[in-house]
């Protein structure tokens, strides 16, 4: 199966080197995946890859009734997965293709299951080498010096894992975080701690960031910590002031001196 999964991550490799018209002119889905499955096919010799196949044998597949969801069909009601990969033309030739027998389901259903994992795992990698790819170039036409607000969403001893720009996520190494100690995980596995200083990074915490590399084809960014002073800050007006203020003291009044008669 990894060597499935390597091919689809060097045909969604080539699907975005060679086809980025597509991007900046904002075609439609069904053009993409066509597309893409263009590029898939060159890797499956021997395979059926088509683009939107609702069809299980003689079979049209539909979704359940009352099932509402945006096609291009007439009646929003049939199946239409983007891309399949798959044998069912061998099936019906008679090409050794036959369906399982019953006392073989239990093998069937557990293999699906780990296929199942591993195309999750596949889509995973295939994000993030697109997001890899569109990092890159934002980068290049805006500038590797742009500053990101990030957010620590992981965390190993090594360093941060941080999702920044809405969609981007990077890793930052500990040793990025300050050149005057060593950070480690605490003992749950939610903080990065300095050994001297005590200072904590917790899950969950903001920073801001900045690009320092970027492997579109591991799907990999990696980042570098902004100091606190150098971040542009908003200027804000001074708190006013919460305390009360003592009331002032009243006046002495000087004693009136009565003239005698």
């Amino acid at each position: 199966m990894q060597t499935e999964l390597n091919k689809v991550v060097t045909a969604l490799g080539e699907f975005y080197a060679h086809e980025t018209y597509l991007f900046e002119k904002d075609l439609g889905e069904r053009t993409l995946t066509h597309r893409l499955a263009v590029h898939l096919e060159k890797h499956f010799p021997g395979w059926n890859v088509d683009c939107d196949y609702n069809r299980l044998g003689e079979r049209t597949l539909r979704l359940p009734h009352g099932t509402m969801v945006s096609t291009d069909d007439h009646f929003a009601k049939s199946v239409y997965p983007d891309i399949v990969v798959h044998r069912a033309a061998c099936a019906l030739a008679g090409l050794g293709e036959d369906a399982p027998k019953a006392r073989g389901l239990p093998e069937v259903a557990l293999r699906c299951s780990q296929r199942e994992r591993e195309a999750a795992d596949a889509e995973r990698r295939a994000d993030a080498i697109c997001l890899s790819f569109l990092l890159r170039d934002r980068l290049r036409r805006d500038g590797w010096q742009q500053t990101f607000d990030g957010v620590v969403t992981g965390l190993i001893g090594a360093g941060l894992f941080v999702r920044f720009g809405d969609v981007f996520e990077g890793f930052l190494p500990a040793r990025r975080l300050d050149p005057r100690e060593r950070f480690d995980s605490d003992e749950h596995g939610v903080a990065l701690v300095g050994r001297a200083s005590g200072r904590r990074i917790r899950l969950g915490d903001e920073l801001s960031c900045v690009v320092t590399g970027v492997d579109p084809p591991r799907g990999r960014a990696t980042l570098d910590l902004v100091p606190a002073d150098d971040v542009p800050r908003a200027r804000t007006r001074p708190a006013k002031r919460t305390t009360p203020r003592r009331p002032p003291k009243p006046a002495k009044r000087k004693p009136v001196k009565r003239k005698r008669a």
